[in-house]
């Protein structure tokens, strides 16, 4: 599933993200797990990719700030779905599909402490500056197998970099909402 943002919605993701940092940085949050690259770059992006998310799977998007969501809280960045980003610059044009450079460089990424939320999904949304692939989903469990547990480019950050191939069809997620939505329409 391929999407881009809007001129507004941009600019509105923009300012949530910029909250979220400036947050931070007044209250002396500390990234999570050792990164340390431009937070200001990755919550502004985070919060478009939460926002692309919610767009094309047709879910209410708050915007919260998460400024007092429990670590082991089982809610998500949209709804009960957790979101990552990997950052790819590339532009969407109709028709577009998930290319062999994205799959070799782009990963979900999960922590330990992502088991905690077993079965949530999560979702790897791929793209940047408003051009956005959600290449796919796997829940918390699953996706902290073993076997993609490492450090494979070097980041002195080891997760589990579940690679794009490893990752559940979008259809298969939409398919799940849709379902519970008729079961409970007050969803």
């Amino acid at each position: 599933m391929a999407g881009r943002l809007t001129p507004g919605e941009m600019i509105v993701a923009t300012m949530i993200g910029t909250m979220r940092r400036s947050y931070a940085v007044e209250h002396g949050v500390k990234d999570a797990h050792r990164f340390n690259g431009d937070g200001y770059q990755i919550d502004i992006e985070g919060a478009r990719a939460e926002m692309i998310t919610a767009k094309l799977l047709n879910l209410y998007w708050s915007g919260a700030l998460h400024l007092s969501k429990p670590k082991n809280a089982l809610c998500g960045d949209v709804g009960n779905i957790e979101v990552r980003l990997a950052m790819f610059d590339f532009k969407l044009h109709a028709g577009d599909e998930i290319d062999k450079q994205m799959v070799k460089r782009c990963h979900l990424l999960l922590h330990e402490t992502d088991k905690q939320k077993g079965p949530l999904p999560f979702v790897l949304v791929v793209g940047c500056n408003g051009h956005y692939v959600l290449a796919g989903w796997i829940d918390g469990i699953a996706g902290t197998d073993a076997r993609w547990f490492g450090d494979p480019f070097d980041t002195k950050r080891p997760a589990y970099w579940v690679p794009i191939p490893n990752l559940n069809p979008m259809p298969e997620l939409l398919s799940m909402i849709n379902a519970q939505t008729r079961a409970n329409p007050k969803l």
